[in-house]
């Protein structure tokens, strides 16, 4: 070894070792991790090898020869959509700060070469493990890989000694970490018990540990050691082959409430209950608190009481509160509850400035914060408290969005008790937007949404407001008002078209947006009509608008879109012209070029 520093073995082949400085699953988002290549055989000779690091190093490449080296990897969007509740998932290039891409040079004699990966600390609350392969080419072709992963900052861990038991809540798709000290040659029975979804209070029947997204061991070295998982099996033995901290990672899209023990051969008593290491738990504010409305299916939650720093119907988007458990029962004795948002979609109502409102949907992407954790109480303690961060959202809403917030006794999971919290909307009816952008709203029939814009006089612009999803009657109409307050367009029907509109005077023009029936999701675009403008730059070329729309629908054909962006900038052929080009909004461009991994913002 070079120095002292550990290292831990990733990768062996008769020719190379690859090691980590960092165990699989101890990288961090935000911190550093060097891979070191060792080799066993031609040590006299020199050599070099390319390396590479996930699966975004070709788009790495294509976009580094055209930016240079020190382009920024974190503008640039995921190359591939993520599905929700996936796991584990992919680390992107905009997941690194570092080059994912290299050359590990030996000169002859020289046995050892390392690089450096640096993550980016997203400051995002995701709470899943993502994944990304190391791969190396040797001179000979030769080419070996292996898996390595960045953990979120926000993990939950849990340390279990052998015969002891926990109980948690996993959140799509987060991970739970369980450590356990074992000892070599011991057989442990490991099982995994099902306590109760988040939909429904039922007992369900012991979970399959093989039927889970992610159920994992891997020893204090990093290596994964998970035995066989037989179909539907919620009990198996595992014989730890040398003593050492071993961790298990636990995480599956259905959000259940699970109970794991690990216990020796032999052991015929019951496990004791271990508790999360959970960050979620805050301390009580010594201030004035709300009380929330509650309701319970058992008599023996009547002693909890749920407060709340922010009354229930007042908590805004953009806003955090403190929610506490309390107690007036059982002082004398230690207590756990689990606590999980559950997002709901009802029929319920809500009263607001002289008009009735049905609630909006919520779901668990407006929660900034963790979805689920524990409340500790010790003895004599009466309060437990956890803090709930509210998304702000930037979409305009009229409807407050519900939320439940669930509790129950840890060992009682049949009975819960459950508050709702309202979240209101912060954004105003007055919006402001600018030309080649788009803006998404919600409109219902009580409140007019007023669009102000800057427009240039002899420019022709497209207006756009598309109806995206509600009531089945929910069209709207729209009226145009220029700088002076006079109408110049009115009662306009917007079911998904385009209005051609021509400006005399240049100023600021507001479109006043009105549904006379029902409620409904909108994208509002206005963008300018850059056909001239195309026309005359392609005649530079001696090429017509038709020729390029050709071009760019042959590439698309052949699924090289790369073809389009080269050429784009090549002929200084702007975001705009390729707009009036294909026939869509600048935006659309610009979203396409995103999605496939380029700045589009060059192309402005």
């Amino acid at each position: 070894m070079s120095d002292n520093t550990q290292r831990f073995l990733q990768l062996e082949t008769d020719q190379y070792s690859v090691y980590s400085s960092k165990a699989l699953g101890d990288l961090f988002e935000g911190e550093d991790v060097t891979f070191t290549l060792v080799r066993k055989t031609n040590i006299n000779s020199e050599e070099t090898l390319q390396w590479r690091a996930s699966d975004d190093a070709d788009i790495y490449e294509i976009i580094k020869e055209t930016e240079g080296e020190n382009f920024d990897l974190k503008s640039y969007n995921d190359s591939t959509n993520v599905i929700y509740g996936s796991y584990p998932l992919s680390a992107r290039m905009s997941d690194f700060n570092s080059p994912l891409v290299g050359d590990l040079t030996f000169a002859a004699g020289q046995s050892e070469a390392s690089f450096t990966l640096s993550t980016r600390f997203d400051t995002v609350s995701g709470d899943y493990t993502k994944t990304f392969p190391i791969s190396f080419v040797s001179d000979t072709n030769q080419e070996f890989s292996f898996e390595f992963a960045t953990q979120d900052q926000q993990a939950r861990s849990i340390t279990l000694q052998p015969n002891e038991l926990t109980q948690f809540a996993l959140n799509t798709p987060s991970p739970i970490e369980i450590s356990a000290n074992l000892e070599a040659g011991v057989n442990y029975s490991i099982l995994l018990d099902t306590l109760r979804t988040s939909a429904t209070i039922e007992n369900l029947e012991l979970g399959a540990l093989a039927n889970l997204d992610l159920f994992k061991i891997y020893n204090s070295q990093g290596e994964d050691v998970t035995p066989f998982l037989p179909d539907n099996a919620s009990l198996i033995t595992f014989t730890p082959e040398v003593n050492g901290t071993y961790k298990l990672l636990i995480a599956d899209e259905d959000r259940l409430l699970y109970e794991l023990s690990i216990t020796e051969e032999g052991f015929t008593g019951t496990p004791e209950l271990a508790m999360a290491q959970d960050s979620t738990q805050v301390a009580t504010p010594n201030v004035s608190l709300y009380e929330l409305e509650s309701t319970t299916n058992d008599a023996e939650l009547d002693g909890l009481t749920i407060l709340s720093t922010r009354n229930a119907n007042a908590v805004q988007e953009g806003s955090k509160t403190i929610v506490t458990l309390e107690r007036s029962e059982n002082l004398d004795s230690t207590e756990n509850f689990i606590w999980h948002i559950d997002a709901i979609e009802d029929d319920s109502q809500v009263d607001r400035d002289g008009y009735t409102y049905d609630h909006q949907f919520a779901d668990w992407s407006d929660i900034d914060s963790a979805l689920s954790g524990l409340l500790h109480f010790e003895a004599g303690e009466t309060q437990a408290s956890f803090e709930l961060d509210i998304k702000n959202d930037q979409k305009l809403e009229f409807n407050a969005e519900l939320i439940n917030i669930v509790f129950n006794n840890i060992n009682n999971p049949d009975g819960v008790l459950t508050t709702s919290i309202e979240i209101q909307d912060n954004e105003t009816p007055a919006l402001t937007m600018e030309v080649d952008d788009k803006i998404r709203f919600v409109g219902n029939d009580q409140v007019a949404v007023e669009i102000s814009v800057e427009l240039e006089a002899g420019e022709s612009y497209f207006i756009d407001l598309d109806f995206l999803e509600g009531t089945f009657n929910s069209r709207p109409v729209y009226s145009i008002t220029d700088n002076q307050g006079k109408v110049v367009a009115q009662n306009i029907a917007a079911a998904s078209n385009e209005l051609a509109f021509n400006v005399d005077d240049s100023g600021l023009y507001t479109f006043t947006v009105t549904n006379p029936n029902g409620e409904g999701l909108y994208d509002f675009e206005v963008y300018k009509d850059y056909q001239e403008e195309a026309s005359q730059h392609l005649g530079q070329y001696d090429l017509s608008i038709a020729d390029a729309y050709d071009f760019i629908i042959a590439a698309l054909t052949q699924e090289q879109p790369e073809l389009i962006y080269h050429q784009s900038q090549a002929f200084e052929i702007s975001a705009g012209m390729l707009s009036a080009i294909v026939g869509s909004s600048v935006q659309d461009i610009h979203q396409f070029f995103d999605g496939q991994g380029f700045d589009s913002s060059v192309l402005s």
